[in-house]
């Protein structure tokens, strides 16, 4: 199977259903998720924000699962056309090839100079750390090291948190989870925040998950402990430093992190 006949399947599919195609950005969105993009990329290529190809792309996965009476996600989406593929035509169908250095672990060549670094978190997360910190001066590169290093290990998804420069445009930690759970794992919120840090923790131990949080210094105090307002990311960190999640959390900060808990 390659990305055009499985596009082409789909919207005969839902045209013989329902009397209706796939949109144009649909259409583009499926055929990048085939080949392996992220949803931030996708976002990029086609000039929308990452939220917008966020709902759409979720729009998009509710109308396939209705179509082929199974839940699919952007994570299950390939396998499953693949299967119902092969079942329509009875021939084996052959797998989708990625786009190069997706999840292959390759390094860019103009990446130099980082190698050890790259070992360095590898040995790690292979000791079981769950959360780890770079600091470091700005302009060191800590952003493009970690974004290299998450992108390049085969996680499933990576989810992307980069904090506002002023502590008054942070966003809420209510609302960074509430939007994971919606956005990126097609989860409803609970309507306490316990209970959605709980959905997500149940998440993070059934999927393997990479996860940024970006220039987190603006949010930490001049001791390195998170400010008042924002004291609930502590829970959050609690969560991903959980020794039971699959995910692997690396934050980026100027400024070192002090927190007892």
């Amino acid at each position: 199977m390659d990305a055009e006949t499985a596009l082409e399947w789909v919207d005969q599919l839902l045209f013989r259903k329902t009397g209706e195609r796939l949109s144009a950005l649909q259409r583009n969105i499926l055929h990048k998720v085939l080949r392996g993009q992220k949803y931030l990329e996708i976002a990029a290529h086609f000039g929308y924000t990452e939220g917008h190809i966020k709902d759409v792309g979720s729009h998009l996965w509710k109308v396939l699962s209705k179509l082929l009476g199974e839940r699919i996600t952007k994570s299950t989406c390939r396998a499953v056309l693949e299967r119902y593929l092969q079942s329509v035509s009875g021939v084996p169908a052959a797998p989708v090839t990625p786009l190069p250095l997706k999840d292959d672990r390759a390094i860019p060549e103009n990446f130099v100079g980082r190698e050890a670094a790259i070992a360095h978190l590898s040995s790690l997360v292979q000791q079981g750390c769950k959360v780890i910190v770079i600091q470091g001066e700005g302009g060191l590169g800590k952003t493009t090291l970690a974004q290299l290093y998450l992108q390049t290990q085969g996680f499933e998804n990576v989810l992307e948190l980069l904090m506002a420069k002023e502590p008054q445009n942070i966003t809420s930690v209510e609302r960074v989870v509430e939007e994971w759970l919606k956005q990126d794992f097609e989860q409803e919120p609970g309507s306490e925040f316990g209970v959605s840090l709980g959905r997500l923790k149940r998440q993070l131990h059934q999927r393997r998950v990479g996860i940024l949080i970006d220039n987190l210094e603006p949010a930490l105090d001049s001791e390195g402990r998170l400010i008042a307002f924002h004291r609930q990311y502590v829970e959050l960190l609690r969560v991903l430093a959980d020794a039971r999640v699959q995910s692997v959390t690396l934050i980026t900060s100027r400024d070192r992190l002090c927190e007892p808990d």
